[in-house]
């Protein structure tokens, strides 16, 4: 108990110096030495010291072993580390703040001595697996465990950095380092820094959407992510980043405005390099209504008018492309200049093809000497048709054998289509 509470003041003393940037003992002592820095203890096994980049500890004779070969600089800058042979450390993590997320930066290191005990040669042992584990209180709950594989090939010799995530639910938690070597464990090193504890900004909820699904409706071509369904606060010193995968395994997007796709969100606290979760649930599936494609077609029983012939004919405006029309809708018809052509205002059957109804009441007209213009704002449905009625009959003074045409066509834009090359019909009326 009173080496506990030595600890904790220890580590209370030094955090001092760093407020919210340290709550950690330091790896580093004075020398290297058959013990270990200040604030960290013992676990399972007894073969940690503290070491420099030539030696591993020292023993009473002060005779060390030498690492073969010397190692590299220490990521922290400081001239020692703690150094394992198999079994493991401990230390208390204080200052915490129970409920908000923390970062924890290491750089760990697998070496090679110049060893030789009773004539076996040790030189050439290798570890292969170590761990960090974060435990509320030494025996209690187990928070994390933090497993480091290293590749004996390409990783002995070289200091691994990076980083793993936890979530204290006390003010102190405990944090053991251990070395699982197997039967002949290798040598392992450990290198914390000043900000080896950061808290994480981010926090550990999931982004607040206020809907998942966006629909890109046709002129546009994409959704603003943020605007359209982020549905909270962002926290004060941390941004929203959003990825193609909910692991972030895909680079974040370097914009908000998107095309058709899946989506996840996350908040980034950058000043710590970390994210709110590992896996996001705030999925947002975007996806793209295209604009409506009219075309126009022309129903009529016959095409030669004798004497003063009058036929029904109808325009039928087809929605191709599985939108509903936007707004309004115009075509336009010629008036050629043997024929009369008349439209009822209201709906009612037009005689083609043994008569179809038409929807002459949702229309309006206005003509000129040349055109006939109908206007609608009544929208044509995804896949549906319009149809309007017309009548058309020959004057007393077209000339027998007269041709002309019968032309149909749909003003550019109309009902928000953005596709104007299948906008006109042309059929030939003929006089005989």
């Amino acid at each position: 108990m009173k080496k506990l509470l030595f600890i904790l003041i220890a580590i209370t003393t030094f955090g001092l110096k760093f407020v919210n940037a340290q709550n950690i003992p330091s790896t580093a002592g004075p020398t290297n030495c058959n013990c270990l820095p200040q604030g960290w203890e013992y676990g399972v096994g007894s073969g940690s010291y503290t070491s420099n980049r030539t030696y591993y500890g020292a023993n009473t004779l002060n005779q060390s072993i030498a690492f073969t070969p010397m190692l590299p600089p220490l990521p922290s800058g400081a001239n020692t580390f703690i150094s394992l042979h198999g079994g493991s450390v401990g230390a208390v993590v204080a200052g915490l703040v129970p409920g908000k997320k923390y970062k924890f930066n290491y750089s760990v290191i697998s070496a090679k001595t110049d060893y030789n005990v009773n004539g076996e040669d040790h030189s050439a042992y290798f570890s292969s697996t170590v761990n960090f584990t974060i435990r509320h209180g030494k025996v209690g709950q187990n928070l994390t465990t933090h497993i480091i594989n290293f590749d004996k090939i390409t990783e002995e010799g070289i200091w691994k950095t990076s980083a793993f995530e936890f979530t204290p639910v006390g003010s102190t938690v405990y944090v053991t380092f251990e070395d699982l070597g197997g039967l002949k464990p290798g040598f392992v090193g450990l290198d914390l820094n000043v900000n080896a504890i950061e808290q994480c900004n981010a926090g550990v909820t999931q982004v607040p959407l206020s809907k998942s699904n966006v629909e890109i409706l046709c002129p546009a071509t994409t959704a603003n992510l943020v605007l359209e369904t982020f549905g909270g606060l962002i926290p004060s010193g941390v941004s929203l980043k959003y990825f193609t995968t909910p692991d972030r395994t895909t680079l974040p997007l370097t914009a908000t405005e998107v095309g058709p796709g899946t989506y996840y969100a996350f908040y980034y606290d950058e000043a710590n390099n970390c994210y709110n979760t590992k896996y996001s649930t705030a999925k947002i599936d975007v996806t793209y209504k295209p604009c409506a494609d009219i075309t126009p077609t022309i129903g009529i029983d016959g095409l030669n008018f004798g004497g003063a012939t009058t036929r029904d004919f109808v325009v039928n405006l087809f929605e191709n492309n599985g939108s509903p029309t936007n707004g309004n809708v115009s075509f336009r018809i010629t008036k050629p200049s043997g024929f009369t052509i008349s439209y009822p205002t209201i709906s009612g059957t037009s005689m083609v093809s043994g008569g179809k109804q038409n929807e002459n009441s949702n229309w309006t007209f206005v003509e000129n000497g040349i055109f006939i213009t109908a206007s609608s704002t009544v929208p044509i449905p995804a896949k549906g048709k319009a149809v309007i009625g017309f009548n058309v009959k020959r004057k007393p003074t077209a000339q027998k054998g007269l041709t002309q045409s019968l032309t149909s066509t749909i003003l550019s834009g109309a009902g928000g289509e953005q596709n104007s090359k299948n906008n006109s019909i042309a059929t030939s009326v003929s006089a005989n």
